[in-house]
């Protein structure tokens, strides 16, 4: 039964553990001028949503209210860096 959890485990590895490495170390040497805070600010923004969703707020009223809050001279751009 070890040699199986060891396959399943090597398998898993082949599959998925490699593939994630190659694009983690892809995307960590993109350049990421402009991101800055940007997740710490996602977190905030989530809670923001949550508490806005749990008061029946509109999406608009949720993001009106986080750059009230959060200022920024490009909300589009701002909210494209969270996706």
């Amino acid at each position: 039964m070890i040699e199986t959890h060891s396959g399943a485990l090597q398998k898993f590895q082949n599959s998925v553990g490699i593939k994630f490495q190659l694009y983690n170390s892809l995307f960590l040497s993109l350049p990421f001028y402009g991101i800055d805070k940007t997740g710490i600010l996602l977190s905030l923004f989530n809670t923001d949503c949550e508490e806005g969703y749990a008061q029946n707020k509109s999406p608009q009223e949720i993001i009106e209210k986080f750059f009230e809050t959060h200022p920024a001279n490009e909300k589009i751009e701002f909210l494209f860096r969270f996706v």
